[in-house]
């Protein structure tokens, strides 16, 4: 385990701007409104959800659709 992020940390998909997902790779560590995503499960991502991408102190925040009309 490392205290960094890995070279692949993590994968983010966005299907039409409908559906966003995030998955964590290996045993990087994210976190999604303070709850652990797992390696082997796709967490769905909603407007304003927080992700963490750790130990690197990177916080990343979802918008999505109206917000920006």
């Amino acid at each position: 385990f490392s205290f960094s992020i890995q070279p692949e940390h993590c994968e983010i998909k966005n299907e039409d701007s409908k559906k966003i997902t995030i998955k964590a790779c290996g045993e990087a560590k994210v976190l999604v409104n303070g709850e652990p995503v797992d390696d082997d499960e796709e967490e769905e991502l909603h407007h304003l959800d927080r992700f963490f991408i750790l130990h690197c102190f990177i916080v990343l925040t979802v918008l999505q659709g109206s917000y920006w009309s």
